[in-house]
């Protein structure tokens, strides 16, 4: 895919929005007008009113200013308006954009990514960006358009001294424009340690019940403390040429405003100067060189937000692995079999985890893939769900390789029960809506009595709205297999996939479970489950025992352990 189709683009958000723009370009130049004409007015007011005594030319300039002061404040009350909702529209796209984005990136994108990674991209580098563009108008925008028309009223009053004014320019600018590269090295730098923080205190907040239970907390501490170091210098770093930037140009403006005072002064003195226009002339120079700084000052905040939009960008850089190709087609109804093909994958180019495999499942059968850790019984259902892409031969389901088949439609007929099942924190009901969100209620009762938890569900004080808790923490082991089988049953379909739905679960549970399986699978559902426990494999029609990639044996409980071979071995190991 393009790049210039993935990031984000600001260009054409913008054209989108160019008359809101305008209006709001044109009361800002208004605001910087009248702030600049305000000291301008002290030379009319000293010369032409206060030593010529003219009452009426006090009236009329007083006059002015206040219609326009009134006019102005109630124009920048509309301005913020019309440009805060175009600030808070700009950051829902991006987050839109982005968000989506991670919705179509492949499995091994989260496998290899930390999440606090990801959120960073969501919390402190989208909070720059807000300060960045929100924060423009005020400390940027309005101080350019003010001292361009600063610098048109200096020269309107003294030619000379505007020219000796002018070197606030290059005094204040010089150091942002040198330092400005290092802040930005030293911003993107800060920004990764902030990631790896955020991802630390994640895995200690979901792993508190391993924390506590091997007294890990001191480890954690020392583990934390040491990227919190980190963070800290990265951080001074970042912080401190941000204000070298700013620093800078103060310093400079401040001898400038010392000379420009004196030589005005001294040339009052000698009457090439009225007493009026020096005074506007100070107070313009005083408004330029508060623009000035006002706008260099604002140059880490937009190298922070360049950075953290750079970071936004470069998460849309990730590539899918697996992608429908152009023409994919819908899959039909299951009718026939699942087959692999002389099917060899691996994670990483070193280690193969499967290695030419081949086996076929015919419909309506139940299987069960067994094996010790590492032998690819994982994988299978992987490359089945279609979270990856097999590096050589394929998987068909009824003839069709799935890689010519739309993923929605894929896993639309598949039904998914894993080891540690993530319910959401919110009502029993609205897990269950997740699989199907048009299912009527009985749909839904119907799914929850064959998991068998309907009775239970219906006995709480709010039944099915119920809130489940953060990662369905209410509810104990077994009850959230079971809402997890529902909701796979309420997905449609005739393939349900079991990952070690019950190995996390006390003997008695998993038992009772499994029964509940049992009986779902004689309703002519496909079920396919990798499992370590062998009791739970046992009543299935076909049990592939793996080793290093490979099957290498199959057969049903009894067949199996009339072989003696490995299936055997692992029985009597866990008898």
């Amino acid at each position: 895919m393009n790049k210039e189709n993935k990031h984000f683009r600001l260009m054409p958000f913008l054209w989108s929005n160019k008359l809101v723009l305008f209006i709001v370009t044109i009361l800002m130049i208004l605001f910087a007008a009248f702030i600049a004409a305000i000291p301008y007015s002290m030379s009319f007011i000293i010369d032409n009113g206060l030593k010529a005594k003219n009452i009426s030319v006090l009236n009329i300039i007083f006059i002015i200013m206040g219609i326009f002061a009134i006019v102005i404040a109630f124009s920048q009350v509309f301005r913020d308006y019309l440009y805060l909702d175009f600030c808070s529209r700009l950051l829902k796209a991006i987050r839109g954009k982005t968000f989506s984005y991670l919705q179509r990136l492949s499995m091994c994108f989260y496998s290899k990514t930390a999440p606090g990674d990801v959120i960073s991209r969501f919390s402190s580098d989208l909070a720059v960006i807000e300060q960045a563009i929100v924060y423009a108008p005020n400390y940027l925008i309005i101080p350019i358009f003010n001292a361009a028309i600063t610098v048109f009223l200096l020269y309107n009053l003294d030619i000379t001294l505007a020219w000796i004014s002018m070197l606030i320019f290059p005094a204040c600018l010089i150091g942002p424009i040198f330092l400005t590269a290092k802040a930005s090295k030293a911003g993107y730098v800060r920004k990764k340690s902030e990631a790896i923080t955020i991802s630390d205190v994640q895995t200690n907040v979901v792993s508190q019940s391993v924390v506590k239970a091997l007294n890990l907390q001191g480890l954690s501490i020392n583990f934390f403390e040491k990227n919190n170091i980190r963070l800290h210098k990265n951080m001074l770093k970042a912080l401190f040429y941000s204000s070298l930037v700013e620093r800078s140009g103060i310093i400079a403006a401040m001898i400038l405003q010392v000379i420009v005072l004196g030589i005005g002064t001294y040339m009052t003195f000698y009457e090439y100067l009225q007493v009026g226009k020096l005074v506007a002339f100070q107070g313009l120079f005083l408004g330029l060189t508060y623009s000035v700084i006002t706008g260099s000052s604002f140059i880490p905040m937009i190298v922070q937000g360049k950075v953290g939009f750079g970071r936004v960008n470069s998460l849309l850089d990730e590539l899918p692995i697996v992608e429908d190709i152009p023409g994919a087609i819908e899959l039909a109804p299951f009718e026939k079999e699942i087959e692999f093909k002389n099917v060899t994958f691996g994670y990483t180019k070193t280690k193969k985890n499967l290695d030419e495999l081949c086996l076929t499942i015919v419909k309506g059968t139940s299987v069960a893939f067994v094996g010790p850790s590492g032998c690819g019984k994982s994988t299978i259902l992987n490359l089945l769900m279609r979270f990856y892409d097999p590096d050589s031969g394929s998987v068909t389901i009824d003839g069709c390789n799935i890689k010519k088949i739309t993923q929605s439609s894929l896993r639309e007929q598949l039904g998914i029960v894993l080891q540690d099942n993530i319910l959401f924190n919110t009502t029993i009901m609205d897990n269950l809506l997740a699989a199907k969100l048009d299912a009527t209620q009985e749909e839904v009762f119907e799914a929850a009595k064959k998991a068998e938890i309907h009775d239970f569900i219906m006995s709480l004080p709010d039944g099915y709205r119920t809130l489940a808790g953060e990662r369905g923490g209410q509810l104990s082991g077994g009850q959230r297999q079971r809402i997890a089988i529902a909701r796979a049953l309420l997905h449609g379909g005739n393939i349900l996939i079991l990952d070690e739905a019950t190995s996390a679960l006390d003997p008695v549970t998993q038992a009772s479970i499994n029964k509940t399986l049992a009986k779902i699978a004689k309703e002519g559902m496909t079920t396919i489950s990798v499992t370590h426990r062998l009791e739970s494999a046992a009543d299935m029609d076909k049990i592939f025992v793996m080793d290093s990639g490979k099957v290498v044996e199959q057969g049903t409980h009894d067949e199996l352990l009339s072989l003696n071979g490995a299936y055997k071995k692992l029985w009597k190991t866990q008898s």
